[in-house]
């Protein structure tokens, strides 16, 4: 039996998505791990993004990836992120940040 033959007798698998965080989306990390990705959607499922204070960015990388969860640490941005994320389903959340230095 040729290999040709073999594997069309063999039964396609079903890979299951593997689920993604990213922390910090909009650094050079985070936006090439995206961009990875971008290259095989199917693989993946993003579950969460988070950045310190780049909205756009953030807002940009949740659309594309289809994130459920966008997180900005900036309590300053909030509304920002929330009105550029207004036109599709998320879940918004401010992370407040913490020095450990400084137990604050």
């Amino acid at each position: 039996m040729t290999e040709m033959m073999r594997q069309a007798e063999t039964p396609a698998r079903h890979v299951e998505r593997k689920r993604v965080s990213i922390l910090g989306a909009s650094g050079s990390v985070g936006s090439s791990t995206l961009d990875l990705i971008s290259r095989d959607p199917a693989a993946y499922d993003v579950v969460a993004l988070t950045a310190n204070a780049n909205v756009e960015a953030l807002a940009a990388y949740a659309i594309k990836s289809g994130a459920r969860i966008a997180v900005i640490a900036d309590e300053n941005r909030y509304e920002e992120l929330k009105q550029a994320l207004s036109r599709n389903e998320f879940s918004l959340h401010y992370q407040p940040q913490w020095d450990l230095h400084r137990n604050a």
